[in-house]
């Protein structure tokens, strides 16, 4: 496994009560579109099959089968405005998401950055994808947010990012 020497110390952003849902991530400083603002380490294991709170708030492992990742960070804090039980086609507010992430298994990290100028004060909000993208795995949730979003297909690799 491939580790990085350092990661990304969240400095844009903190967790605060949200109006969204109990807590949230938001901005603490303007923040730039295209800013990775996190890098969080994951934890694979068999969590998402429990039947514990952390079902709530673990990803899909991308690339092992029946595998999560529980992250470090405030990754698992981020918020969504989207309904996990309908489909993107069936709505949601779109305009709101303002952060994607992708998953680097060969590092077990998830990293999150903006998808448009960020304010002071604002709260990150991510899709989390339709409960079908959810088990099949976040690539296809990203693929359909970015679609959603009228954004260009997104692969792992982000060159444009510093990650």
């Amino acid at each position: 496994m491939e580790y990085k020497d350092e990661l990304i110390i969240p400095d844009a952003i903190q967790v605060q009560k949200s109006g969204t849902h109990g807590y949230g991530v938001f901005a603490v400083r303007d923040i730039q579109e295209g800013e990775v603002i996190e890098q969080c380490y994951g934890l694979s294991g068999r969590y998402f099959n429990t039947d514990s709170v952390l079902k709530n708030y673990v990803f899909k492992h991308t690339t092992i089968k029946n595998m999560s990742v529980l992250l470090t960070g405030y990754g698992m804090i981020y918020n969504t405005v989207l309904d996990a039980t309908k489909s993107h086609s069936r709505g949601g507010d779109y305009d709101r998401l303002n952060v994607r992430y992708w998953h680097l298994p060969e590092m077990n990290l998830f990293v999150f950055q903006t998808t448009k100028d960020v304010k002071e004060g604002e709260e990150l909000l991510v899709s989390y994808g339709n409960a079908a993208d959810v088990t099949k795995g976040i690539k296809r949730g990203i693929k359909e947010q970015n679609e959603g979003q009228g954004w260009e297909e997104v692969d792992r690799s982000f060159p444009d990012a510093e990650i």
